[in-house]
Protein backbone atom coordinates (compact mmCIF):
# COMPACT_ATOMS: atom_id res chain seq x y z
CA UNK A 1 0.00 0.00 0.00
CA UNK A 2 1.45 3.31 -0.58
CA UNK A 3 0.10 7.10 -0.86
CA UNK A 4 0.84 7.50 -4.22
CA UNK A 5 -0.23 5.89 -6.94
CA UNK A 6 2.89 5.85 -8.76
CA UNK A 7 4.10 3.68 -5.89
CA UNK A 8 7.46 5.75 -4.93
CA UNK A 9 9.53 3.97 -2.76
CA UNK A 10 9.27 5.47 0.63
CA UNK A 11 5.60 6.47 0.03
CA UNK A 12 4.55 3.20 1.71
CA UNK A 13 2.13 3.29 4.63
CA UNK A 14 3.13 2.93 7.45
CA UNK A 15 2.15 3.36 11.21
CA UNK A 16 2.62 6.85 10.95
CA UNK A 17 0.98 7.74 8.15
CA UNK A 18 -2.27 5.21 7.51
CA UNK A 19 -5.03 7.95 8.94
CA UNK A 20 -4.23 10.19 5.95
CA UNK A 21 -5.43 9.03 2.16
CA UNK A 22 -5.09 9.07 -0.44
CA UNK A 23 -4.05 5.49 -0.48
CA UNK A 24 -3.26 2.85 -3.74
CA UNK A 25 -2.63 -0.70 -3.91
CA UNK A 26 -0.24 -1.93 -6.04
CA UNK A 27 -2.10 -5.24 -7.23
CA UNK A 28 1.11 -6.90 -8.88
CA UNK A 29 2.96 -6.65 -5.91
CA UNK A 30 3.84 -10.34 -4.22
CA UNK A 31 2.92 -9.90 -0.90
CA UNK A 32 0.01 -9.76 1.34
CA UNK A 33 -3.17 -7.49 1.11
CA UNK A 34 -7.01 -7.19 1.62
CA UNK A 35 -9.10 -9.02 -1.25
CA UNK A 36 -10.57 -6.45 -3.52
CA UNK A 37 -14.32 -6.94 -3.32
CA UNK A 38 -15.08 -8.62 -6.90
CA UNK A 39 -12.08 -11.51 -5.39
CA UNK A 40 -14.14 -11.32 -1.99
CA UNK A 41 -16.72 -12.57 -3.53
CA UNK A 42 -15.63 -14.56 -6.23
CA UNK A 43 -13.82 -16.90 -3.79
CA UNK A 44 -16.83 -16.84 -1.46
CA UNK A 45 -19.11 -18.31 -3.70
CA UNK A 46 -16.32 -20.33 -5.28
CA UNK A 47 -18.25 -21.80 -8.28
CA UNK A 48 -21.99 -21.71 -7.17
CA UNK A 49 -24.33 -19.06 -8.20
CA UNK A 50 -26.66 -19.05 -4.74
CA UNK A 51 -27.25 -16.97 -2.00
CA UNK A 52 -24.31 -19.16 -0.26
CA UNK A 53 -21.46 -21.35 -0.85
CA UNK A 54 -23.62 -23.90 0.74
CA UNK A 55 -26.95 -25.36 -1.09
CA UNK A 56 -29.44 -24.67 2.02
CA UNK A 57 -32.67 -25.39 0.39
CA UNK A 58 -34.33 -24.15 3.05
CA UNK A 59 -33.11 -20.35 3.02
CA UNK A 60 -36.43 -18.42 1.61
CA UNK A 61 -37.95 -14.68 1.98
CA UNK A 62 -40.12 -16.19 4.77
CA UNK A 63 -37.14 -17.03 7.07
CA UNK A 64 -33.71 -15.36 6.18
CA UNK A 65 -34.40 -13.43 9.18
CA UNK A 66 -35.09 -16.12 11.73
CA UNK A 67 -32.78 -17.41 14.44
CA UNK A 68 -34.21 -20.22 15.30
CA UNK A 69 -31.43 -23.17 15.34
CA UNK A 70 -32.40 -25.68 12.63
CA UNK A 71 -34.34 -23.29 10.46
CA UNK A 72 -31.12 -23.50 8.24
CA UNK A 73 -29.62 -27.11 8.56
CA UNK A 74 -27.13 -27.21 6.11
CA UNK A 75 -25.77 -23.09 6.72
CA UNK A 76 -25.67 -23.73 10.13
CA UNK A 77 -22.39 -26.25 9.43
CA UNK A 78 -20.93 -24.11 7.15
CA UNK A 79 -21.68 -20.28 8.89
CA UNK A 80 -21.30 -18.93 12.48
CA UNK A 81 -24.27 -16.98 12.61
CA UNK A 82 -27.81 -15.78 14.81
CA UNK A 83 -28.53 -19.26 14.83
CA UNK A 84 -25.93 -20.97 15.94
CA UNK A 85 -24.64 -17.60 18.01
CA UNK A 86 -22.36 -18.59 20.43
CA UNK A 87 -21.89 -14.75 21.90
CA UNK A 88 -18.95 -14.46 20.78
CA UNK A 89 -16.92 -14.67 17.56
CA UNK A 90 -15.93 -18.61 16.99
CA UNK A 91 -12.64 -19.75 16.66
CA UNK A 92 -11.35 -19.84 12.95
CA UNK A 93 -12.13 -23.10 10.91
CA UNK A 94 -14.77 -24.83 12.65
CA UNK A 95 -17.29 -24.61 10.35
CA UNK A 96 -17.39 -27.20 7.15
CA UNK A 97 -15.31 -25.50 3.92
CA UNK A 98 -16.46 -23.96 0.68
CA UNK A 99 -15.86 -25.61 -2.46
CA UNK A 100 -12.85 -23.80 -2.91
CA UNK A 101 -11.59 -25.23 0.89
CA UNK A 102 -11.62 -21.28 2.29
CA UNK A 103 -13.71 -21.19 5.71
CA UNK A 104 -15.45 -18.82 7.30
CA UNK A 105 -16.29 -17.15 3.98
CA UNK A 106 -20.31 -17.05 5.82
CA UNK A 107 -20.54 -15.70 8.82
CA UNK A 108 -18.20 -15.34 12.72
CA UNK A 109 -16.46 -12.11 11.58
CA UNK A 110 -17.61 -9.09 8.86
CA UNK A 111 -14.34 -8.72 6.82
CA UNK A 112 -13.23 -5.64 5.34
CA UNK A 113 -12.49 -5.65 1.66
CA UNK A 114 -9.72 -2.72 -0.25
CA UNK A 115 -12.57 -1.39 -2.54
CA UNK A 116 -14.66 2.25 -1.35
CA UNK A 117 -18.27 1.50 -0.98
CA UNK A 118 -20.09 2.35 -3.75
CA UNK A 119 -22.19 0.87 -6.67
CA UNK A 120 -21.67 -2.34 -7.22
CA UNK A 121 -21.74 -4.01 -10.62
CA UNK A 122 -24.62 -6.13 -11.15
CA UNK A 123 -23.37 -9.85 -12.65
CA UNK A 124 -20.55 -12.23 -11.96
CA UNK A 125 -17.05 -10.31 -11.38
CA UNK A 126 -13.91 -12.33 -10.55
CA UNK A 127 -11.45 -8.62 -10.71
CA UNK A 128 -13.89 -5.85 -9.97
CA UNK A 129 -11.58 -3.60 -8.04
CA UNK A 130 -14.43 -1.32 -7.09
CA UNK A 131 -14.86 2.84 -7.82
CA UNK A 132 -12.07 5.27 -7.49
CA UNK A 133 -14.15 7.10 -4.93
CA UNK A 134 -17.06 6.00 -2.25
CA UNK A 135 -18.70 6.27 1.27
CA UNK A 136 -16.57 4.34 3.36
CA UNK A 137 -14.96 0.60 2.64
CA UNK A 138 -16.79 -2.01 1.98
CA UNK A 139 -16.80 -5.26 4.21
CA UNK A 140 -18.58 -8.99 3.41
CA UNK A 141 -19.38 -11.87 4.94
CA UNK A 142 -21.54 -11.25 8.16
CA UNK A 143 -21.03 -12.52 11.64
CA UNK A 144 -21.83 -14.31 14.80
CA UNK A 145 -24.66 -12.38 15.77
CA UNK A 146 -26.51 -11.45 12.07
CA UNK A 147 -29.57 -13.60 10.21
CA UNK A 148 -28.41 -15.68 7.64
CA UNK A 149 -29.57 -13.02 5.38
CA UNK A 150 -27.02 -10.90 6.05
CA UNK A 151 -23.93 -13.89 5.55
CA UNK A 152 -25.45 -14.30 1.77
CA UNK A 153 -22.50 -14.09 -1.09
CA UNK A 154 -23.56 -10.73 -2.30
CA UNK A 155 -24.46 -8.92 0.98
CA UNK A 156 -22.14 -5.67 1.90
CA UNK A 157 -21.99 -2.81 4.30
CA UNK A 158 -18.88 -0.35 4.44
CA UNK A 159 -17.90 2.22 7.02
CA UNK A 160 -14.99 4.66 7.40
CA UNK A 161 -11.72 3.11 7.36
CA UNK A 162 -10.91 3.64 10.83
CA UNK A 163 -14.63 2.15 11.97
CA UNK A 164 -14.20 -0.82 14.04
CA UNK A 165 -16.18 -3.01 15.79
CA UNK A 166 -15.88 -6.76 18.04
CA UNK A 167 -17.73 -8.40 14.74
CA UNK A 168 -15.09 -6.85 12.15
CA UNK A 169 -12.23 -8.57 10.60
CA UNK A 170 -10.40 -8.97 7.95
CA UNK A 171 -8.99 -12.13 5.53
CA UNK A 172 -5.56 -11.69 3.68
CA UNK A 173 -4.88 -12.55 0.21
CA UNK A 174 -2.10 -12.69 -2.04
CA UNK A 175 -2.18 -11.76 -6.09
CA UNK A 176 -1.46 -15.52 -7.91
CA UNK A 177 0.04 -15.81 -11.48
Amino acid sequence: YYTDEGFTPGTEITVSNYTVGPFFCDFDADGYRLATEGEWEYFCRAGTTGPFSCNEMNYTSGNCTSCGSGTHPVLEQYCVYCANNPGATAPVGNKFSNPWNLKDVHGNVWEWCWDQYGTYPAGPETDYEGPDSGSGCVFRGGCWYYWAQNCRSAQRLGNLPGFWFFDLGFRLVRTIN
